[in-house]
């Protein structure tokens, strides 16, 4: 029965991403033809929210990725698939550009959501700005990343195998503490 409900959770799941891409997908036609505009709403997330008793940040964040979808055509088509929530696009939305795109989606499907937020969050402080100069690749203050370039990271997932996988690159004080955890571990079990 766990099972049961637990595969009912992922359906469901993957449903509800996709039909809120879909959403995304009709808000961006909306807006593109002016469909709330001249009928006295403060803003198309005003709008929403009215039309369709979403609360105003709901609105707000679905009308964020509305606004973008041209930019995103992979990362929305992967919603579309059930594979990514609003919440993660919303991330992607604030970083996402035609040249990164394909980045930023490898990055969404590698990580975990919350790991993924983090990451693009990140990724917004570190991306360069219209200000930096195009020719050299450096900013007023020097070298600009051209991409993600962090030196901790922390990525874990379940393999096809069913085998728990770890990709991470830590401090030493960190690494240390992790391994003499897993070393413990290892040792209870052989205890036990």
């Amino acid at each position: 029965r766990l099972r049961e409900l637990d595969d009912r959770i992922g359906v469901l799941s993957a449903q509800i991403h996709a039909l809120d891409a879909e959403l995304v997908g009709v808000l961006a036609e909306y807006d593109a033809v002016g469909g709330w505009q001249g009928r006295g709403w403060r803003s198309f997330a005003h709008y929403l929210s009215v039309r369709t008793n979403f609360a105003p940040r709901d609105a707000e964040r679905l009308v964020s990725i509305a606004a973008r979808v041209d930019e995103m055509p992979s990362l929305i088509a992967a919603a579309r698939g059930g594979q990514v929530s609003m919440g993660v696009l919303a991330s992607a939305a604030r970083v996402v550009t035609p040249e990164n795109e394909a980045r930023v989606l490898d990055i969404v499907r590698a990580c975990t959501p919350r790991q993924a937020q983090r990451v693009l969050a990140a990724y917004r402080s570190l991306r360069p700005t219209a200000s930096d100069s195009a020719d050299d690749g450096e900013g007023a203050d020097g070298p600009v990343a051209d991409d993600l370039e962090l030196d901790h990271w922390w990525r874990n997932w379940i393999d096809d195998h069913g085998r728990y996988r770890i990709d991470g690159a830590l401090d030493k004080l960190t690494g240390e503490l992790l391994e003499q955890a897993r070393r413990a571990v290892i040792a209870e079990m052989e205890r036990t």
